[in-house]
């Protein structure tokens, strides 16, 4: 009679695990250790919390195949909170003289990308810095799970015993969640130079997100000016816009608005970039864009004004006037060697002078200023003509603007035969003193000499005595 034995087979093994969200309790994570395809039957099943062995009672339910084999699982439930908390759960299987291990936990089962997150401190409002009360810093935690993460406030390096208000996560609409935590520091300890500093640590993670605010040492002024809008903005009807460029920022955080005569304007009116850093440099520069219906293009003053911790004073910058329409005013000087056109008074900007010589040539030797800017809005420039000045020549200065054009003209009179040999280059007769002119200039002079020499008498009588 032949007798078969067979031999030892160790099992194969599955560990997972699954939410039990029952309500009528508690919730609980259940831990199945499965194992198939094993002989003899006599086998051992452990299971360890943390390297320990677990005090919880498995259920176990065997079962034998008809390849004469045997499966079993082992099934342990703990408590959610102890597994959110990261600890390791690990299912030991011993036959005879063999055993066998697998361990689980959650951050086993949570893949990288989830334990990734990005962080964002943001300082107190530029006018909270001021005041002496507790100033407010939010940090922002933004990424597709959040449940895992914890948020720490450190002021200087070490944990302070205040403690600060976390929000539950709020669903943002591309997927991501956003976790706000508010942290309030002494208004004296950041104006000391305190170090703020901002942690986020997932569960599965030692390399925590780190973020920290300082006040800036030897913050800098910045610099502020408004640019007028486009003259073809000016010259047609509808909405405008005034651009407030605010370079030379250090620190990087400031705070901007607008008034019109004084009276500040609502934020729906204007829009305020961020502050971008300007390459090479430690400063930054930002930008904001005021717009201004047709119905506020009166005359008037409109400020950009810029809180800065640089100072308690705000910076501002002012135009006034801008949208007024003035047509240019021009007056035409003559001398000895040319023409000069002066054009004042004008808005927008945009205008053009030529030189034409006898209402048809146009002119290219001229010199022509740039357009300035004066205090009342309006706009001025000169511009310069050297003439030979022939007889009977017509020099014009036309003045072209959105609003009119002027033509102011000088000529030369004809040179009659009477005095076909007078040299006007050397003989000006406009320069030729009248009579009555040298007598007045006498007088005058008559005049300071005697009041000189009595005022020398007064004073050395005065010495004397």
């Amino acid at each position: 009679m032949n007798i078969t034995v067979q031999k030892t087979t160790f099992p194969n093994m599955t560990l997972y695990h699954q939410l039990r969200s029952d309500p009528t309790e508690a919730k609980r994570v259940s831990l199945i250790c499965s194992l198939t395809g094993f002989y003899p039957k006599e086998i051992s099943v452990e299971w360890k919390e943390d390297k320990k062995p677990f005090g919880g009672s498995p259920v176990v339910s065997n079962m034998e195949g008809e390849d004469k084999k045997f499966s079993q699982t082992s099934q342990v439930d703990v408590d959610i909170e102890k597994w959110i908390s990261g600890s390791e759960y690990t299912c030991n299987v011993t036959q005879n003289t063999y055993s066998k291990e697998l361990s689980t936990s959650i951050c086993s089962m949570t893949p990288p990308s989830s334990q990734t997150a990005e962080l964002f401190l943001i300082g107190p409002p530029l006018q909270d810095t001021w005041k002496q009360k507790g100033l407010p810093f939010v940090c922002l935690l933004v990424g597709f799970d959040t449940s895992y993460f914890t948020i720490s406030w450190k002021v200087n390096g070490t944990t302070p015993q205040r403690s600060a208000k976390t929000e539950p996560p709020n669903r943002n609409d591309n997927g991501t969640e956003t976790v706000r935590s508010t942290f309030n520091v002494k208004s004296s300890d950041w104006r000391a130079g305190s170090q703020i500093t901002c942690e986020a640590r997932h569960l599965c993670s030692d390399k925590p997100l780190e973020r920290h605010l300082l006040k800036a040492k030897d913050p800098r002024p910045p610099t502020v000016k408004i640019m007028a809008p486009f003259d073809s903005e000016l010259v047609k009807s509808g909405n405008a816009t005034l651009l407030c460029v605010v370079s030379d920022l250090f620190p990087s955080q400031a705070e901007v608005h607008w008034e019109l005569n004084g009276e500040r304007l609502p934020p729906s009116r204007y829009t305020s970039g961020p502050p971008l850093r300007i390459s090479g440099s430690s400063s930054y520069a930002m930008h904001s864009w005021l717009q201004v219906p047709e119905s506020d293009q009166a005359e008037g003053e409109y400020s950009c004004v810029v809180r800065h911790e640089s100072s308690d004073m705000p910076v501002n910058s002012h135009i006034s006037n801008v949208f007024a329409i003035s047509p240019p005013q021009a007056a035409l000087l003559q001398f000895s060697k040319g023409l000069i056109c002066l054009v004042h008074g004008f808005s927008p900007a945009a205008i053009n002078v030529t030189w034409l010589l006898n209402g048809r040539t146009e002119l290219l030797e001229s010199n022509t200023s740039d357009v300035s800017r004066g205090a009342d809005g309006r706009f001025s420039l000169w511009s310069h003509l050297q003439v030979s000045w022939e007889p009977g020549a017509l020099y014009t200065c036309r003045v072209a603007h959105v609003t009119k054009t002027l033509n102011l003209s000088k000529s030369q009179p004809e040179i009659s035969t009477e005095n076909e040999y007078f040299n006007e280059n050397t003989h000006d007769p406009s320069s030729v003193d009248s009579p009555e002119e040298i007598w007045n200039t006498v007088y005058a002079f008559v005049i300071l000499f005697l009041v000189t020499l009595l005022y020398s008498v007064i004073s050395t009588l005065v010495l004397i005595k």
